[in-house]
């Protein structure tokens, strides 16, 4: 390769005239690269100064990059605030990634990574901000990350702010039969979110708590005495004591149900003034779905046969409703003479052992 020298006053330059670029130079002892007293000039373009100065340092200055120290090792921008230095102290081991003139990470002298905090404690720590895993999209979407030895695998995450230290895990272990497990390993509660709401909490002694779940105790405020023979009366309970998901009408004594589920209905009423003459009374829960109940036949409960006769009744109902399915309590009596006289009894005080109560609740 044919090439020439030029050194009009500043570093030695080899190239090849015929290519345009810089050539190659075989030495088989040592190249001295010589002292400049400042940073020299901006060379033309395609090509690049390689020199020394007084702080002995080695430095690369091309066309287009700034004056680059090359002796610490490192890449930088052209005004220097966004950079990768390798020790930035003498001997630390440590590489440092910057950009817009602040420190964003770092990879120490035993392998741990650090993004927002100079000081890594574990393999990854991420500090002052969130950690997204995978696409935004529906559950399973996006990539996957996992760290995983033979029998254990987890990711932790740790808030010590506001005088707290709540450190929560996601966890999967092949021992012990293998199992997943997601908590607190601080004394702290896990709550359980859906829509950006909270669904259910777990205290750190075990308890659950459901904000949400649907919650219903009514009572009467009043005696409601039956219409008549034959007729199936509806039993409302007009005051409500309880009823977090606004299900019950205490006018028309419906329930709706506000999700599909498992629901556990229990009926507690007190029957007053049954007629001895009466066939049978009879007491059900009906639902969209099917209806039971009880039976109740006066003349045993009254005294000889011959007065009216009362008796306290509870039982419950387990039965699944769909979201907008409907409930209600009902009476029935069959057999008894012109007169009416029964009725559900209603107290004014609440808390009496024999108020006549409603209770619903979403069990599943």
């Amino acid at each position: 390769m044919s090439t020439r020298h030029r050194n009009a006053g500043g570093p030695f330059v080899i190239f090849d005239p015929g290519l345009g670029v810089t050539g190659s130079l075989q030495c088989a002892g040592k190249i001295a690269i010589t002292s400049e007293s400042s940073t020299p000039a901006q060379p033309a373009d395609g090509f690049g100064w390689l020199y020394t100065k007084s702080d002995g340092k080695l430095y690369w200055r091309s066309y287009d990059i700034a004056e680059t120290d090359l002796t610490a090792g490192g890449l930088e921008d052209t005004d220097g605030d966004t950079k990768i230095q390798i020790e930035e102290s003498a001997d630390e081991d440590k590489i440092r990634f910057d950009t817009a003139g602040s420190e964003r990470m770092i990879i120490d002298n035993s392998g741990n990574v650090g993004i927002g905090t100079a000081s890594p404690s574990s393999k990854l720590h991420v500090k002052g901000g969130k950690v997204r895993i995978g696409d935004l999209g529906n559950f399973g979407d996006g990539s996957a990350a996992t760290t995983t030895d033979v029998t254990h695998a987890r990711l932790e995450m740790r808030a010590s702010a506001n005088s707290q230290d709540v450190r929560m895990l996601i966890d999967a272990r092949s021992s012990g039969g293998g199992q997943g497990q997601i908590g607190t390993i601080s004394n702290h509660p896990v709550a359980f979110f859906a829509n950006d709401s909270m669904k259910f909490k777990i205290s750190a002694d075990g308890n659950v708590t459901k904000p949400d779940n649907c919650i219903v105790l009514a009572r009467m405020s009043s005696s409601q005495t039956i219409s008549g023979n034959d007729n199936w009366d509806d039993i409302i309970f007009n005051v409500e004591m309880n009823d977090t998901r606004n299900a019950y009408n205490t006018s028309t004594g419906v329930f709706t149900a506000p999700v599909d589920g498992f629901y556990q209905i229990t009926v507690n009423v007190n029957l007053h003034s049954l007629q001895a003459d009466a066939s049978y009374y009879f007491i059900r829960i009906n639902t969209d779905h099917d209806d039971t109940g009880q039976f109740f036949y006066p003349p045993y409960y009254a005294d000889g046969g011959t007065a009216a006769a009362q008796v306290y009744a509870s039982f419950s109902h387990i039965t699944y409703l769909d979201a907008s399915d409907t409930a209600k309590v009902q009476w029935y009596q069959n057999g008894a003479g012109s007169t009416t006289t029964a009725k559900i009894r209603g107290v004014t005080t609440a808390g009496v052992w024999y108020d006549s109560k409603l209770y619903v609740q979403l069990i599943q």
